[in-house]
Order: structure tokens, then sequence, then C-alpha cells
């Protein structure tokens, strides 16, 4: 069996160790990276530097956030992407009400507001029976570290437009898989 590798990217709030219960699985059908979704100030920069240490070939997922900037990837390199998998993402530009969230959890992590931040974005990402689950909260929305503004900024700081995306899933040629939580 040829093994495929898969690269995982988080959303906004989100570190590596949101994929932690799943890597192990994963790997045993191929390496698995997670990227680093914090080191460029644009979409199609973060998308242009995770293809840059992206294996040549890969099966990709992205949550939330980490769905557009997968979207960008397949804009910039659809022939690397063999898989796609969106979670909790959109192919719709960001109504004006998300747009102000994502303004004001940027504030708050400017301000230094950090433990406020999980008990914004973790609701939007669980299932009310799930709400009071610390061990979910640590891993889904609680883990912001506290010298991570450089994740808020960049990416979420803008007004990214995700013209053409809902047409784009409908001709995509590759294996693709979307779910919402």
């Amino acid at each position: 069996m040829d093994t495929l590798p898969t690269l995982l990217i988080p959303g906004l709030a989100a570190t590596a160790r949101l994929y932690e219960a799943q890597i192990p699985a994963l790997w045993r059908l191929g390496p698995v990276m997670v990227a680093n979704h914090t080191r460029r100030d644009s979409m199609s920069a973060l998308a242009e530097d995770i293809l840059a240490h992206a294996p040549p070939r890969f099966a990709l997922a992205g949550l939330s956030m980490g769905g557009y900037i997968a979207f960008e990837i397949m804009r910039q390199a659809p022939d690397r992407v063999l898989k796609l998998a969106l979670l909790d993402t959109s192919a719709q530009p960001d109504t004006q009400e998300q747009k102000e969230a994502r303004k004001l959890r940027i504030r708050m992590a400017e301000a230094g507001e950090y433990d406020a931040l999980p008990g914004l974005v973790f609701p939007a990402w669980v299932h009310t029976s799930r709400g009071e689950d610390r061990d979910l909260k640590a891993i889904g929305g609680g883990d912001v570290p506290r010298d991570r503004t450089r994740g808020f900024h960049p990416p979420a700081n803008r007004d990214y437009e995700q013209t053409g995306f809902a047409a784009f899933a409908v001709r995509c040629s590759c294996s693709l898989a979307m779910a919402m939580g």
C-alpha cells in the first residue's frame, strides 16, 4: 500500500495540539505534519509558506481558518493535493458579524486578554452537551499561547474574501470531504 503524507492546518486560535488525538491514526497511513499558520501576513503568503514546507503531494485538512488556507493552497497548487478535507469552514465570504467578531478577538489578544479568548471560540466549535468538558476545552480553544498574538494578526486582520470558493468545490478534481460540527 502506498502511503500518502497528510498535512493538517489548525484554526485561528488553535495549535498543533488540536490534532493530538488524530495524529496516531493518520500516521498509520503515512507521515503527518501540522502546518505553522502564524508566520506570514496574508492568506496567500501563508499558503505559499506552507507549500514550501510540504511534501510534493499530500492529503490536506483544514479546520475553520485552516480551511480558508486550504482553499488558497488549492488555488496555488491544485496538482499537489490528492485529498482535501474541509472541517467547519465556509466557502462563502465572511459576514460582517464574523469580521467584527474576529476583530474583537484580535483586539483582545493584543491587549493580553488571553484567558477570555477560548470562551469566545469554544462554544462555536463543540456541541452544547460538551460545553463544560475541560479536556476538550484544553484542546479546542484553551491552548492559545500567551505569546501568540501574531497568530491572530496576519490573516485574521484582513477581510479575506472567499470569492469563487463555492464554485471551486464543484470543480475540485481531488477527493473532497466537508464536515461541519
